[in-house]
């Protein structure tokens, strides 16, 4: 067992080596996961979406296949891509350093982890012969920026692509029924440019009273509230509706008056929630506060991705709350790809490596991302005894 353990972290740290987050380095990362597949024996399946790209940079997605001859198939999506690693760590982010039960590095926990405990269940599945259901490992890029050029380009071209099931190893150790969506967007305040020293003579872009009325948008969202849990230790009951401004630019120097402002906003779906009337609700509350506070402003939705769930009692739902010994469905306070296949009608769970409680946060996003060693094994074990007792 200790040599199995032995391979899945030398995986996972060629994979953390390389600084997915860069599009130059994309197509490396997704050599190394092939090269592994293909050493064990899985076929392999490239979809590469290059031709979609802005810069032309190869962005490889990867169906990897074990087929155990059964009449199901459970779908594995994760991705290799990761966030900018920023300043400040203990350690060399791109470089897997284990400290007593942790690993660091940039995508230890999201998603490299799990890629490679993935992978790992899939070999130990193939030696045993033990698995009830086929496995297809989907290992997509640009997960972080959306997933146009991930699991959508991916689904797009492999039109046969299908399962019977669908678990997103993308999140936490406590499984989650459903994700949260998000809507992106902009709002643009014209005013009008001038010297400061004539502020009489301008007009201020920057109008803090109509952002602030546009902000209190969120007590709005809190009165949002889904039917579905909130993560353990999330610090809340229910999923709720969201909303935050959480970018804004304006001005060009101390003694110009800015003519443009621009604030971009996260709004978040609980997961049953229709993202259309979610928009329309926010259109008329923009409105009305426009016209309030007499702004020339426009809004603008950059990305609209709608939340889902599978319910409870489904039957891929019990079986894996029984085998994770889980009491009570949650969902996600963030979004994941799984809701590209949960459109087409395919039950769909979210799990990972990933650790939210009381007592460890794995930083992902942040500088010192770090995964348990035990949460791999976990997830792979996981993964492992899903298939060893699946049930039709």
């Amino acid at each position: 067992m200790q040599c199995k353990r032995i391979s899945m972290m030398r995986f996972l740290s060629d994979l953390v080596a390389i600084d997915s987050s860069k599009n130059e380095n994309l197509s490396a990362c997704a050599a190394i996961v092939k090269r592994e597949a293909e050493k064990n024996g899985f076929s392999v399946q490239t979809f590469d979406a290059e031709k979609l790209s802005r810069d032309r940079v190869s962005r490889q997605n990867l169906v990897i296949t074990f087929n155990a001859g059964k009449k199901d198939t459970l779908l594995l999506l994760t991705h290799y891509d990761v966030v900018p690693a920023g300043e400040g760590w203990n350690e060399n982010p791109f470089k897997a350093t284990e400290v007593g039960d942790r690993v660091y590095g940039r995508g230890t926990a999201d998603d490299k982890g799990a890629v490679a405990a993935c992978l790992e269940a899939m070999k130990q599945l193939k030696a045993s012969r033990k698995s009830r259901v086929n496995v297809k490992l989907l290992v997509v890029c640009d997960e972080e920026m959306g997933g146009k050029l991930g699991i959508e380009f991916l689904l797009k071209e492999a039109k046969e692509l299908n399962g019977s099931a669908q678990l997103v190893v993308d999140g936490d150790v406590f499984p989650q029924v459903g994700a949260s969506g998000i809507v992106f967007g902009k709002i643009r305040i014209e005013g009008k440019q001038g010297h400061a020293g004539w502020a009489h003579k301008a007009e201020n872009a920057i109008n803090f009273p109509f952002l602030l009325e546009i902000s209190k948008y969120a007590e709005e969202r809190k009165k949002k509230k889904s039917k579905l849990d909130a993560p353990p230790f999330s610090g809340v009951g229910k999923v709720y509706g969201r909303f935050n401004i959480t970018m804004v630019h304006a001005g060009e120097k101390e003694n110009v008056i800015p003519g443009e402002c621009e604030a971009k906003f996260d709004l978040r779906l609980n997961p049953e929630e229709d993202e259309q009337q979610a928009l329309e609700e926010f259109k008329q509350y923009f409105e009305k506060a426009k016209k309030k506070h007499k702004v020339n402003a426009t809004l603008e939705c950059t990305m609209v991705q709608p939340g889902y769930y599978t319910e409870k009692d489904d039957k891929f739902v019990e079986q894996f709350m029984k085998i994770t010994q889980t009491l009570q469905a949650y969902a996600g306070l963030g979004g994941n790809d799984g809701r590209h296949l949960k459109i087409k009608g395919i039950p769909t769970i979210c799990f990972g490596p990933i650790r939210r409680d009381d007592k460890i946060d794995n930083n992902i996003h942040g500088k010192n991302e770090f995964v348990l060693v035990k949460d791999l094994e976990w997830t792979r074990d996981v993964i492992i005894k899903l298939c060893e007792e699946w049930k039709e």
